[in-house]
């Protein structure tokens, strides 16, 4: 049996419900989570970029600039060592902001930047380390095993975004966790596996725009090929003079059977 109920008309009506564009621009926050850079983060984006000015410091070439796509979020990258090692920089930030007649206006802040870790903390943190690698090795040196005299400095860790199950259209892209200063594209190699035998393939390697430390990978991939992505050790170097170690991957474009 059908249940009654009221139908009421007209019953055409669509309600349509919108998010309106953030406009207003301002800004939310600054923090150095990371020693090594300043993060500014904004309401919205503008293509004119902060001007930062060195209070206690020269800020003259002392910066990386990394944006966002949107241009919402700034990392200033410090290039020196002596810099990232201070637990207080000083800047003035001038910036456009809108006021309250929703007009872009030019404003002027003064920033104390400090890390979240300070530096003693983290210099014992690092001794802690070394004693601890000092301690394996000499046990390592009373069995007679192999051992090192010298701790190795800490590897470069790219970030490589390659399934092991790849679409033919798609690319492989390798991201730094800082700024390059050097990229080898000698020393990577792609290789295809056609019966039983691996043969180098073409590729093109670059950066990709509006992203500092993304890079693409981009290949003409047969369906159904199986394909070897080699690096060797000291490919890519950071502006601290980090270098990355061997990367080895291996990838399968899927078939045209995959899509069927």
């Amino acid at each position: 049996a059908r249940t009654p109920y009221i139908h009421y008309y007209p019953d055409d009506i669509v309600l349509l419900a919108f998010q309106e564009k953030q406009t207003d621009r301002y800004l939310l926050k600054t923090e150095r989570t990371d020693e090594r850079k300043l993060g500014f983060f904004f309401s919205y984006g503008n293509e004119q970029l902060p001007v930062i000015r060195g209070l206690n410091f020269d800020a003259d070439s002392a910066f990386i600039t990394e944006p966002s796509q949107q241009q919402d979020t700034i990392y200033y990258w410090l290039r020196d060592t002596a810099l990232i090692n201070r637990d207080s920089l000083f800047i003035e930030a001038q910036y456009l902001m809108t006021d309250s007649a929703g007009i872009l206006i030019s404003r002027t802040d003064t920033i104390e930047a400090i890390p979240k870790m300070s530096y003693e903390r983290r210099t014992k943190l690092k001794e802690k380390e070394l004693e601890k690698w000092q301690k394996e090795q000499e046990r390592k040196k009373k069995r007679d095993e192999p051992y090192d005299s010298v701790m190795p400095r800490p590897r470069l860790e790219m970030q490589l975004t390659a399934p092991s199950s790849l679409d033919p259209d798609r690319s492989i892209f390798i991201e730094a966790p800082t700024p390059l200063v050097r990229c080898d594209t000698a020393a990577i190699h792609l290789y295809s596996k056609i019966d039983s035998l691996w043969y180098r393939s073409a590729f093109q390697f670059h950066p990709v725009e509006g992203k500092l430390r993304l890079y693409e990978l981009a290949a003409e991939w047969r369906p159904g090929i199986e394909y070897s992505l080699e690096i060797d050790s000291a490919a890519f170097e950071d502006i601290y003079g980090y270098v990355s170690g061997e990367i080895k991957q291996g990838i399968r474009v899927k078939s045209l059977d995959d899509y069927a």
